[in-house]
């Protein structure tokens, strides 16, 4: 890894960003972080802390000069299906903690969550924390929210109840596939409203699984 070319690369990068209001990044690409065959997982986190390091480095000396860019790099957490290193939201808060720096956050895509097996009260403490910048909501087979029945859909019920009683403010979007996307795409922000909506009155203390 070439450090001169990362830092020549971040600079335009951002600068691209900000130009076109952008105000996060994702580092998810699993195939552009995984550990090749051989290579020593431990270096593999080493280098993504030095990448990560130097990303928040660069957004803190905008800041200072009076650039502003205000640029989060929010750490996404895929499936072992789809990468071999960072799986869960636990260890992407982990990687975060570990780099140290204001502008490293974590984002927590549900489709990714559910294949983990990993309960959605964990976000309650990261919300808390202030490491969940970004939620990604998706359905099993990265179907819209409120395509699939009951008895094969994920809990989306319980995922908004966490996100309002741990105070969520960032931004939620969906990665999903639709054949109609206009269509089943409005369908489903109805959906999500009205599940979202639901638990405005009567929020009770979610229970960890």
């Amino acid at each position: 890894m070439s450090f001169a070319d990362l830092d020549a690369y971040l600079e335009l990068a951002m600068k691209r960003v900000h130009e076109i209001g952008g105000k996060q990044i994702i580092f998810g690409s699993g195939g552009a972080r995984n550990i090749p065959e051989e290579f020593s997982t431990a270096e593999a986190y080493e280098q993504i802390t030095q990448f990560l390091s130097r990303c928040a480095q660069f957004l803190s000396r905008c800041e200072t000069y009076g650039a502003k860019y205000g640029i989060t790099i929010a750490i996404e957490p895929l499936n072992k299906a789809e990468s071999n290193i960072i799986n869960t939201v636990k260890e992407a808060i982990s990687l975060a903690e570990e780099v140290n720096l204001p502008h490293i956050k974590v984002l927590a895509d549900s489709y990714h969550m559910d294949l983990e097996n990993e309960s959605f009260t964990f976000l309650t403490q990261g919300i808390k924390d202030g490491w969940i910048s970004h939620v990604h909501i998706s359905d099993r087979n990265r179907r819209f929210p409120g395509e699939l029945n009951e008895e094969e859909s994920m809990d989306f019920s319980k995922l908004f109840l966490v996100l309002r009683e741990a105070k969520y403010k960032g931004r939620i979007s969906a990665e999903c596939n639709a054949a109609s996307l206009v269509e089943v795409s409005a369908q489903s922000l109805q959906f999500v409203k009205n599940t979202w909506f639901a638990q405005e009155e009567g929020l009770t203390n979610v229970q960890s699984d």
